[in-house]
């Protein structure tokens, strides 16, 4: 696979627990002559199964700065450090704000999209990349009687799944998304909410499936004790 010098290589979004923001964070891959290549980046959020602009082009470049003027594209005028990549793997980080958002949920799994556009130093498109997510927060009380409730967007919810042994990462394997989505529909037909992938992370199409099918989801992570620095955020 051919990529730009300078390329987004993960994307990855964390909704606050208020759920009315979501935290960004961009992957960004040096591989140019250029030891510190100055960028920004252009964030757009819409809903992906409803109709909805919540941002277009919102213009970003520092770590973890607000820009004034998310609404639109606006280069700001504020006195802030560009961001300079450096050789190999970098990140960003940034907060938008997404009020009276549409919550995921098992019977309404509403989903955003965001699609975030690498520019370099004269604004000239260098990479893309997209992602959906869902508003939703998953939680267990530590003050609940009895102790240790699970409440999603703080409604209390009993988990009622069974263990996966292979067979949804079979199907994306095999390329076969029909059964992929009947082995997920099954599940809920039989009155499930949340299914564990047993022992290992799978691959991405089953997790955007499950979003959206309303199907919660548990993975084990493979770590047998250690962890690189940069993921331990996004594995918590």
């Amino acid at each position: 696979e051919s990529r730009a010098g300078l390329a987004i290589t993960d994307l990855f979004l964390r909704p606050l627990a208020s759920l009315d923001a979501v935290e960004i964070h961009v992957e960004i891959q040096n591989s140019s002559s250029n030891p510190q290549a100055e960028v920004g980046l252009l964030v757009s959020i819409f809903g992906r199964n409803f109709e909805a602009q919540i941002h277009k082009d919102h213009f970003h470049r520092g770590q973890g700065q607000w820009v004034r003027g998310f609404g639109d594209l606006d280069h700001g005028t504020e006195d802030h450090e560009p961001s300079l990549m450096g050789p190999g793997k970098n990140f960003l980080t940034l907060t938008l704000p997404i009020p009276n958002a549409r919550l995921w949920d098992l019977e309404t799994p509403w989903l955003h999209e965001a699609q975030v556009q690498l520019v370099d130093g004269n604004n000239a498109l260098l990479d893309a990349c997209g992602r959906q997510f869902g508003m939703r927060r998953f939680e267990q009380d530590e003050n609940s009687t009895p102790k240790g409730k699970f409440r999603l967007n703080g409604r209390e919810v009993r988990l009622r799944g069974a263990n996966t042994m292979g067979n949804l990462d079979l199907c994306v394997f095999r390329g076969d998304t029909d059964q992929l989505h009947d082995d997920i529909l099954l599940a809920k037909l039989t009155n499930l909410n949340f299914l564990r992938l047993t022992q290992h992370p799978v691959q991405r199409e089953v997790y955007e499936a499950c979003d959206r099918l309303g199907l919660m989801l548990q993975t084990d992570l493979p770590l047998f004790g250690s962890i690189r620095r940069n993921q331990f955020h996004e594995c918590i």
